[in-house]
């Protein structure tokens, strides 16, 4: 990853948590709904990091013309990774 999509990511990342009772208070105002969502939101900086990682490797990915190989890794990160995990963190751990 580049020093400028590093640096865009601890930028974004700093003013989301610190933004981030700001960014909770404009769609809600129960305080146990701003808890509950303010301990979500910690998780979702979590995702900007392979979010910003995914941003800037396109580049290479079409450098490499390799297009086709990303695509089906991709689908199968997908459909083996992120949907079982995302069935077990909700269904089985609450």
């Amino acid at each position: 990853m580049s020093g400028i999509s590093l640096a865009l990511l601890f930028i974004v990342q700093v003013s989301f948590y610190l933004g981030m009772e700001g960014i909770v208070a404009m769609f809600t105002t129960d305080p146990a709904v701003a808890e509950l969502t303010q301990s979500c939101m910690v998780i979702i900086l979590l995702l900007f990091v392979p979010d910003f990682i995914q941003g800037s490797m396109q580049g290479v990915i079409r450098a490499l013309n390799v297009q086709a190989k990303a695509s089906f890794i991709a689908l199968a990160c997908f459909y083996l990774v992120s949907i079982p995990l995302a069935y077990v963190l909700v269904f089985q751990m609450g």
